[in-house]
C-alpha cells in the first residue's frame, strides 16, 4: 500500500549530515543529497482507489476531453522512487507508453496503483523489469524487461513514446544506458485560453516534444499529434523542402477548412499544422510536418520534412519551430536534451536548476514516495 503524509523537509548540511524524516507508519532517512539536487518527500496527494499518488489528478484522454486545463497527474515526468527501494529510479508517464516488447509474465491482478506495480518490478529486478506497466481500469499490472526505444534511439532517448490512453499509467527505470528524462510530452489544448507559450519567456518548452488536440478535443493515440518544438531561430528545414511550403492560397483553404482564424501566437501556428493534417488525412499537399512561427508574427506552414540536416539550421528571423514526430524511419537522434517538468503549480517553464545535473544525477530521485507493503 501507499501512505502520503505531509512531511518535514529534510535538509543537509556541507559535512553530509541529514535529518530524519518521519511518516505515517515508515521512519526514513533520506539519501545524502546536494543542495541543487536535493530530494524532497512526497506531500500530501488526494488520491482514490484505482489512481494512486503518482498520476492523481489526470484528466488526459484521448477522445472526448471534455474537461480543460489539462492536468497530466502529480507526478507526470518526475523521478521518482519507493521508500523502500530509494535507489530505483523511475520516470512516471501518465499518458505515455514507456514498454517495449514482451511481457516478463502475466500481468498481475489486484493492483490498485502505479506505486504498488513499480514496487513489482523492483522485486524481479532490472534484468526482468524495466517498465511497470499499470492499466488502471483493470487494476493490473504488466512487467516489461524492454522500453520503448522511440522508434530508433535508445530508450529514454531522444524521441518521444507513444501517447497512451484508457487510464494506462507507466513508469521506466532510469539507467546508466538511459539514464535522463526525456520522454516528455507536453498537451497543447484547442483553446487560446489554454496556451503552452511555446518559446515565449527564456525559450520555454525549447527542444521539447507537444501533442496538439484537434478542435473537437481529441488526440490520437501513437504519435501522430506530436511535435518536437525548437526555439532561437532553430529548426529543422532544409532547402529542399522549399517548394513545399504552403501558397498564402493553400494556408487560407487550410483556416476556412478548419474554421480558424489566421494564427496569432506560435501555439496557434502548432495547432493549424495539427489541423492541416487532420483535414489533409495525413496525407496529400496541404498536410503539415513543419512550422514556423516568424518574428513578423506570421505561421508558416511546410508539407514534407524532407532530408533533416544533421544539426538544426538557426534563422533570427524563426521564432519558434516544430517538427512532426509521428512514425518515421528517421528519429532526429543527433537531438539530445534533458527534459523535465517542475512540480505542479509551479508552471510550465521547464527551467530548474536541476537541469545542469542532466548527465549525472539520473539515480538521485525528484521525490520519494512513502510506500509499504504491509
Amino acid at each position: 500500500m501507499t501512505t502520503t503524509t505531509s512531511t518535514t523537509s529534510s535538509t543537509t548540511s556541507s559535512t553530509g549530515s541529514t535529518t530524519s524524516t518521519t511518516t505515517t507508519g515508515i521512519t526514513q532517512v533520506p539519501p545524502n543529497y546536494t543542495s541543487l539536487a536535493s530530494t524532497v518527500y512526497a506531500s500530501t496527494v488526494s488520491s482514490s482507489l484505482g489512481t494512486g499518488t503518482l498520476c492523481a489528478g489526470s484528466n488526459v484522454v484521448a477522445t472526448s476531453q471534455a474537461s480543460f486545463p489539462i492536468y497530466p497527474g502529480a507526478y507526470n515526468y518526475q523521478k521518482v522512487a519507493l521508500s523502500n527501494n530509494p535507489t530505483a529510479v523511475y520516470e512516471v508517464e501518465c499518458y505515455m507508453n514507456a514498454n517495449s516488447g514482451s511481457q516478463y509474465r502475466p500481468p498481475t491482478t489486484n493492483v490498485y496503483s502505479l506505486e504498488y506495480c513499480i514496487d513489482l518490478c523492483n522485486q524481479v529486478g532490472p534484468a526482468a523489469c524495466t517498465v511497470a506497466y499499470w492499466a488502471a481500469g483493470e487494476n493490473t499490472c504488466t512487467l516489461y524487461p524492454t522500453s520503448a526505444s522511440g522508434g530508433g534511439s535508445a530508450p529514454g532517448g531522444l524521441t518521444p513514446n507513444s501517447m497512451t490512453f484508457n487510464k494506462v499509467r507507466t513508469a521506466r527505470l532510469l539507467t546508466a544506458a538511459a539514464p535522463n528524462v526525456v520522454d516528455a510530452t507536453y498537451l497543447l489544448g484547442p483553446s487560446p485560453q489554454y496556451n503552452l507559450g511555446l518559446c515565449t519567456g527564456p525559450g520555454y518548452y525549447d527542444k521539447a516534444f507537444i501533442g496538439v488536440y484537434h478542435l473537437d478535443n481529441t488526440i490520437r493515440p501513437g504519435r501522430a499529434d506530436l511535435w518536437f518544438v525548437n526555439c532561437f531561430g532553430n529548426t529543422y528545414y532544409s532547402s529542399g523542402i522549399a517548394s513545399n511550403q504552403l501558397t498564402p492560397t493553400q494556408m487560407t483553404s487550410v483556416q476556412t477548412t478548419a474554421g480558424v482564424g489566421a494564427p496569432a501566437t506560435a501555439d496557434d501556428c502548432a495547432r493549424l499544422c495539427a489541423y492541416a493534417n487532420v483535414a489533409a488525412v495525413d496525407a496529400g499537399t496541404l498536410n503539415c510536418r513543419l512550422w514556423h512561427w516568424l518574428t513578423t508574427n506570421s505561421c508558416v506552414l511546410f508539407s514534407s520534412r524532407g532530408t533533416p540536416p544533421t544539426t538544426p539550421n538557426n534563422d533570427n528571423t524563426i521564432v519558434a519551430s516544430g517538427l512532426y514526430r509521428g512514425s518515421t524511419g528517421e528519429e532526429y537522434t543527433q537531438v539530445a536534451s534533458y527534459k523535465r517538468s517542475l512540480p505542479p503549480g509551479v508552471g510550465p517553464k521547464r527551467s530548474h536548476a536541476r537541469d545542469a545535473l542532466a548527465d549525472t544525477d539520473h539515480l538521485t530521485p525528484d521525490v520519494i514516495i512513502p510506500f509499504s507493503r504491509d
